[in-house]
């Protein structure tokens, strides 16, 4: 149990006999964030826009104290269809959940501020963000908060982006964790002249939500998002009884958290959270979201369902990575492509009928910049030896060589037909350009 009272003098001794005798009411927080262009439903049985409208319009039926939110990312990095119209297919798909709140994440940035704006505008809900600044002085666009009446309960709602983000084309920033965490401390006292229960959304990690959940003890929830963890259980900060909440990424999952709250002390006296995993053969789809979405592709980019192939057997990440670092060499006319492995999205399994959507779905490719440069082969080794095992692991062509990322960095290169002296043209990921410039100097 949880509680936490904004009436100071209330003696906390006191507060399990007040809730015992004070009002109280419920509200069920959905949640979801990072979807990230998952538009279609997902090859892998699970996930996908229709999904989510299917759970979540099930619950509004059913209750009349929920709200939902999403924590921020709603595009890139996914399909074809929300990618070619610049994010307006997926806000336009996710009016039909009816969102309350929505805050932006970084990739929604991707298509400038005014795209942003009216982004938003297609999704039906309001778009919240307390800690962004136009660099000319002017007021941002969107505001920072806002009090919805959840079936009688005033549920107070801050929305805040990744602080320090700096968007691109450079019309606003975000202000870094303090001056957020000033901002929402600001908002927060504001509101809580009407509201009973405050909650922040927001487009971080729940580490960064932590630091600043402790800054601004009078939030009591925090919707995270930006580093996909996947929290069946909520985190509890005991000291500052606020709770943290965050529902993986790619549209595979909603998050719940059932809150009763005494309405007398504005204090939650029990929470119960946990996630939906939106599996096709067990989750509702709603069918007109998912013809919209057929239809739309079908008139925007019919290319997307064109039936490319067929696997024989399963193509893991690491050898879809291989695959395009051939296609990257083979489009850019070099002598060596190199792909990393954060830049595929999984892979394929044995016997999977592949279209162009899902080709296009499967390398994070968009708005991602490609360097070709002239290297010689001692560097090309001394990239692939400084590069390390994980998200960051190269895959190549043109090449054959053996390294083992077990070893220390130095020894990680056991063979290759590199010739040292030789210069080569290399296309790689720009992203990679830091690890390449100590390949050099070392």
């Amino acid at each position: 149990m949880i509680r936490k009272s904004r009436n100071l003098s209330i003696v906390l001794a006191l507060v399990p006999l007040v809730c015992a005798y004070s009002a109280t009411d419920t509200v069920l927080l959905l949640h979801t964030n990072d979807i990230h262009d998952h538009l279609r439903p997902g090859l892998d049985g699970r996930g996908g826009v229709p999904y989510i409208v299917g759970y979540v319009r099930g619950v509004q039926a059913e209750r009349p104290d929920v709200i939902l939110v999403d924590a921020g990312d709603v595009v890139n990095k996914g399909d074809m269809l929300p990618s070619i119209t610049k994010g307006e297919a997926i806000y336009t798909a996710i009016r039909r959940a009816r969102y309350d709140v929505i805050v932006p994440g970084n990739h929604c940035f991707r298509y400038g501020l005014d795209q942003l704006v009216k982004n938003a505008s297609l999704s039906g809900a309001e778009m919240l963000c307390a800690n962004g600044m136009m660099q000319d002085g002017f007021d941002f666009p969107l505001r920072a908060a806002k009090i919805i009446d959840v079936d009688g309960t005033k549920v107070g709602v801050i929305g805040f982006a990744l602080p320090g983000l700096v968007p691109p084309k450079g019309k606003c920033k975000i202000l870094v964790l303090d001056r957020t965490a000033e901002i929402l401390a600001a908002k927060a006292a504001e509101i809580d002249v009407e509201a009973h229960l405050i909650v922040a959304v927001g487009h971080a990690n729940s580490r960064t939500c932590t630091q600043l959940a402790r800054k601004v003890p009078a939030i009591d929830v925090f919707v995270s998002g930006h580093s996909h963890e996947i929290l069946h259980k909520p985190i509890v900060l005991e000291d500052v009884k606020t709770v943290i909440v965050q529902a993986g990424s790619n549209a595979k999952f909603v998050g719940l958290l059932e809150l009763t709250i005494d309405l007398e002390t504005e204090a939650v006296v029990s929470y119960n959270g946990s996630l939906v995993e939106l599996k096709h053969n067990a989750s509702p789809i709603d069918e007109t979201t998912a013809q919209w979405i057929r239809q739309t592709e079908f008139e925007k980019c019919p290319e997307a369902q064109a039936i490319i192939g067929q696997t024989g057997s399963k193509i893991t990440t690491h050898q879809l990575a291989k695959l395009y670092a051939r296609a990257l060499r083979q489009k850019a006319g070099a002598d060596i492509g190199i792909c990393h492995r954060q830049r595929v999205m999984g892979g394929f399994t044995a016997g999977q009928k592949l279209d162009g959507n899902a080709v296009y779905a499967s390398y994070q490719g968009d708005g991602r910049e490609v360097l070709l440069v002239s290297l010689k082969g001692s560097v090309v080794s001394r990239y692939l030896d400084a590069a390390k095992k994980g998200a960051n692991t190269p895959a190549w062509d043109g090449f054959t060589a053996k390294v083992d990322y077990n070893k220390p960095a130095g020894q990680r290169v056991t063979e290759s037909n590199l010739e040292p002296e030789r210069d080569y043209m290399v296309i790689f990921p720009a992203e990679q350009m830091n690890t390449l410039t100590s390949a050099i100097s070392s």
